[in-house]
């Protein structure tokens, strides 16, 4: 039986390992933020709202990817310009993070 959702189990290992990568550069709230926002944009955008990381940045900050995941499964007739979609996205958005990063983030 062929798994429906290899990309979503793909990406949830990788944003799990982002995840790890990340609270190791940020080092106790006392290292570098940036990668932080570029990785997760779409959590990341809400601190400019919340002002703090709460339950619901969090829960986005490991929703994401799965949910980029989910998105390559459901289109797998077009993966390649589903991916290139994502990835521009992705950039885009977090370009935009970085940009507007809380003062207390810095």
């Amino acid at each position: 039986m062929e798994n429906r959702l290899n990309w979503t189990i793909k990406m949830t290992i990788v944003g799990f390992l982002i995840v790890v990568i990340n609270l190791f550069i940020i080092g106790g709230g006392h290292g570098y933020f940036e990668p932080l926002f570029f990785s997760f944009p779409i959590p990341c955008i809400l601190l400019n709202y919340f002002y703090e990381i709460n339950l619901i940045v969090v829960i986005l900050i490991f929703a994401q990817f799965p949910i980029y995941g989910f998105i390559l499964d459901k289109n797998k007739n077009q993966i390649r310009k589903m991916s290139l979609t994502l990835l521009i996205i992705h950039v885009i958005l977090g370009i935009i993070a970085l940009q507007f990063i809380p003062v207390g983030f810095k």
